[in-house]
């Protein structure tokens, strides 16, 4: 899937399970995303609504500008 940029569309997820998230990653890889991994879930503030994460459709680049301008 590409976003608008034309680059490869992010997504952001989040856990302390090494095991876990590497499926996780891996799930996200096998349907065409890239994950993009925030930290554990004290990190996950930008993901709730009102974050600066909640419904982007981003590729890393904009996912990184969106979490600096947060």
């Amino acid at each position: 899937m590409a976003s608008l940029s034309g680059q490869d569309q992010a997504i952001v997820y989040a856990g302390s399970d090494q095991k876990g998230l590497e499926i996780v990653a891996q799930v996200i890889k096998d349907f065409g995303f890239v994950p993009y991994y925030l930290g554990d879930l004290s990190q996950t503030r930008p993901l709730q609504p009102a974050g600066s994460l909640f419904g982007a459709t981003e590729d890393v680049g904009g996912i990184k500008a969106l979490l600096k301008n947060s």
